[in-house]
């Protein structure tokens, strides 16, 4: 799942401690991964051939 958020959002320094909550509670499941656009392509152009 990709968590997307508006610059709007993110952008607004009250929001730190919120989305960093978030970020750490999710962190602590099993299988999760926390990558960038590049580490997505990497993965997919090496699990599409």
């Amino acid at each position: 799942m990709a968590i997307a958020i508006h610059p709007y959002i993110s952008g607004q320094p009250f929001m730190i401690k919120y989305h960093e909550s978030i970020y750490d509670h999710i962190a602590k499941a099993e299988g999760v991964l926390h990558w960038n656009g590049e580490q997505i392509l990497d993965w997919y152009s090496k699990t599409s051939k």
